[in-house]
Order: structure tokens, then C-alpha cells, then sequence
């Protein structure tokens, strides 16, 4: 059955966890640049920057009139407000997904406009949603293969049910133990 446990000890350990977990969700409240309420939000993760070539050129003509602007997070302008502007912005591809987001924690992703090229600009990223003939001259420009078929992408988007895990963990911790305390002192 285990070692006899006071209901104080059952209480620091669950206290301990919790306090884990506080510690956690304050790191996620300073740290990220998601939204506190549930959110839904577009946007891109850089896979790599396109050399300024003559290959290029048409991809990044074709981007500077674009298909969209992508707003920058409220995080996003502020660094990007410090930063001396550059000139000539390089020209970069990516990935377009919208992320599911709560309490400043991302809890999934899925694909949005898949492989685009972008642009940072003032106002957000200008991008271009990419032709499958666009994406082979991108490729024969700088010598890659680039895939949307990433799995361990889609990880970095999941972390935030490790929260939801260990919350759970924690409370069940100590509602078993509460209850075998509460058994071996005969209060049931």
C-alpha cells in the first residue's frame, strides 16, 4: 500500500506541481506572441532565404505585387518598429498555416496556403502563393528540394496540450492520494 503520507505532504507535492504549471503559463504569457483569448491565426514559418538572382527575379516581381498582406502580431510591430528598416528586403519562402491558439499557447496547425514566398514590409508580410512551376524554378535556383510534408513542423504547434497533460496530471496526483489518505484515516 506505501508509505503513510500526512494530508501536509500531499499537499506540498500537488502544491509543487501546480507551481510548476503557474510557472509555465507565466512563461507563455511574457514569452509568446499568441493571443490570451482563443485564437485562430494565420501565419508563416520561414524555411529559407531565396538568393537575389536573375532566376529569381519574375518570383520576386511576382511577390512584390503579391496576393495578400499577412498582419504582424502586436509582438511582431513592436520589434520590428526598433529595427532600422532594410532597404531591399530579402526575398524568402515559407509556409503558410493558421495556428489554434489559447492562453497564449498553440494547441494545433493546419496547412492555410501551403509553400509561399514573402516579403517583409511595414505593414505585414507581402506574400505569393507559388506555382507549381514557380516553386521548380525556386528549387533549381538554389539547388533544394522543399517540401510541405514536414511532420516534426506540426510539434512546435502542439505544446500547449503538454499544459493541459500536466494541469491534469497534477489534480489527479492529488485527488488519488487525498483519497488514500482520507481511506487509511477512516474518513470515508
Amino acid at each position: 500500500m506505501g508509505p503513510r503520507r500526512s494530508e501536509a505532504e500531499i499537499n506540498k507535492v500537488s502544491q509543487g506541481m501546480f507551481g510548476v504549471l503557474v510557472v509555465v503559463m507565466a512563461a507563455a504569457m511574457f514569452l509568446s506572441d499568441r493571443a490570451f483569448l482563443p485564437h485562430n491565426m494565420p501565419r508563416i514559418e520561414t524555411i529559407t532565404t531565396l538568393p537575389d538572382s536573375p532566376k529569381t527575379k519574375d518570383v520576386r516581381w511576382y511577390t512584390e505585387i503579391g496576393s495578400g498582406i499577412l498582419p504582424y502580431t502586436a509582438r511582431e510591430r513592436t520589434k520590428r518598429a526598433a529595427a532600422p528598416p532594410l532597404q531591399r528586403q530579402p526575398l524568402k519562402l515559407g509556409y503558410s498555416y493558421r495556428e489554434v491558439s489559447f492562453l497564449r499557447m498553440p494547441f494545433w496547425a493546419y496547412e492555410e496556403y501551403g509553400l509561399v514566398t514573402f516579403l517583409d514590409t511595414a505593414a505585414g508580410y507581402q506574400l505569393a502563393l507559388l506555382s507549381p512551376a514557380q516553386l521548380k524554378l525556386i528549387e533549381e535556383a538554389s539547388g533544394r528540394h522543399f517540401s510541405k510534408d514536414d511532420p516534426l513542423r506540426w510539434l512546435r504547434h502542439l505544446w500547449g496540450w503538454l499544459f493541459v497533460a500536466g494541469f491534469l496530471a497534477a489534480a489527479g496526483l492529488y485527488l488519488r492520494e487525498h483519497a488514500r489518505w482520507r481511506q487509511e484515516q477512516g474518513i470515508i
